[in-house]
């Protein structure tokens, strides 16, 4: 019974995935939020890869007094982000972020910022949780923001 656990063990787990030091983690979570702020600030519809179906977005809009909260997956965005930029680009709808900060949160890594609206001028709260993804490449798997439609 030993030697067949061990066997299993040797021969049908997982090979090659190491486990990422905080470092490492850190710098391509500071990679995948350039990213995502290079392909915003150019309307690019491939900031749709950046995001896993299973994510988990939510909006807060704010209107006067009233705020309206709008939760997607993932999915969801992709197909929301195709109809969105280029009205978002007519209007020169982008942001600026300041004071980021990213930290750790079990394997994946929690990213905080303040987020500018050139249009308005509003600044609000920005998060993300990003990791790793089936093949590797760091993914968005939470996103909260908040916005303020002139």
């Amino acid at each position: 019974m030993r030697r067949l656990l061990l066997w299993l063990f040797a021969f049908l787990l997982p090979t090659g995935a190491t486990a990422q030091t905080v470092e490492e983690r850190f710098a391509a979570a500071q990679s995948l939020f350039d990213k995502l702020i290079y392909l915003e600030q150019r309307f690019d519809k491939e900031l749709q890869y950046l995001y896993a179906d299973e994510a988990r977005i939510i909006i807060i809009e704010v209107r006067g007094d009233n705020r309206f909260k709008t939760e997607m997956t993932g999915a969801d965005l992709k197909v929301f982000i195709d109809s969105y930029l280029p009205n978002a680009a007519a209007v020169g709808e982008w942001y600026l972020y300041s004071n980021t900060s990213i930290t750790p949160e079990g394997e994946r890594m929690r990213i905080l910022s303040s987020r500018t609206s050139q249009k308005t001028g509003d600044v609000f709260p920005y998060q993300i949780l990003v990791g790793p993804g089936p093949g590797g490449q760091y993914l968005i798997y939470e996103e909260q923001s908040i916005v303020a439609p002139k």
